[in-house]
């Protein structure tokens, strides 16, 4: 089984649409992957751990999309970690990445932005091209199953 989760309180609240829910539906589909279900969580840390991991016990692939940013209710990294037992750890490839964009962007960067450069162990920044990573791919590890986070933004398999 193939499963979706849209994290964010602001998608369960009616404040956005989740229209990346329906974009990576389209993708997969347009490559031959069936999504089978999909589900929407709010910024919840427990009821995150949960969800993903109830999605981990019942699926080969799990997809999140949501909840990867630089603010504090940014928990899907965090509820990764603690339900795949991969602790978040830093990565200066993927910091030298974000600092490169906001510098083209001719920003400041605020200190915040640094929790966006540690991720569970298990994942690894997806190829980047123009962008810093705001989408994690898992590690394959044979017989197991973990989610595969990514923004709302944007997003690549």
């Amino acid at each position: 089984m193939r499963k979706l989760l849209a994290i964010g309180s602001e998608l369960l609240l009616g404040q956005i649409i989740d229209t990346n829910s329906a974009s990576i539906a389209k993708s997969l589909s347009e490559n031959g992957i069936e999504l089978v279900h999909t589900t929407t969580v709010g910024d919840d840390l427990q009821r995150m751990k949960e969800t993903i991991r109830a999605a981990i016990h019942r699926s080969e692939i799990v997809i999140t999309t949501g909840g990867i940013g630089p603010t504090e209710d940014d928990l899907t990294r965090e509820a990764v970690a603690e339900v795949t037992q991969h602790p978040l750890t830093f990565q200066p490839r993927l910091m030298e990445q974000i600092e490169v964009l906001f510098k083209r962007r001719g920003f400041q960067m605020a200190e915040n932005n640094r929790k966006q450069a540690y991720i569970p162990k298990v994942l690894f920044p997806s190829k980047i091209q123009k962008e810093p990573p705001r989408d994690l791919l898992l590690r394959l590890q044979r017989g197991s199953s973990y989610p595969f986070p990514v923004s709302r933004r944007r997003w690549n398999i």
